[in-house]
């Protein structure tokens, strides 16, 4: 079964009532992923997840502690140190942010095939990995 990562902002949309189209793409996506493939994430979307979801979508804080518990049942990668160090060689090499640089090689080290997130670049590859984004046709 291919594996695919699931970036946060695709989880915070699918909790966002505050965009109900983005929202219903967002649960489709993860529905269909779900269905087809092995979803993982890492620690990182897990605690991005919860710290935006309390902050700007107002989910209560148990609310939001239930959901993450639900994402964890997917296969979740924990950095080691070596994983944080190439990640920071990963983006000084491709002028990438360091949290998008520990997502990318999260991706990587579970030889996912797909990252789905809209904040890289929909079509780029980085280590063998392809960005897509739900939200774009």
């Amino acid at each position: 079964m291919p594996k695919e990562f699931v970036d946060s902002n695709i989880w915070l949309y699918a909790n966002d009532a505050r965009d109900p189209q983005k929202r219903d793409q967002a649960r489709e996506c993860l529905r269909d992923l779900k269905d087809r493939s092995s979803i993982v994430i890492s620690t990182q979307v897990m605690m991005e997840f919860f710290s935006v979801a309390t902050r700007k979508l107002g989910v209560p804080g148990p609310e939001a502690r239930a959901i993450v518990e639900r994402m964890a049942t997917f296969d979740v990668v924990e950095p080691s140190k070596a994983l944080i160090l190439d990640a920071l060689d990963l983006a000084n090499r491709n002028q990438l942010s360091t949290w998008d640089a520990l997502i990318i090689m999260s991706a990587s080290v579970r030889r996912c095939s797909t990252i789905w997130t809209e904040d890289l670049n929909p079509g780029q590859k980085i280590l063998g990995v392809e960005i897509k984004n739900p939200f774009r046709s």
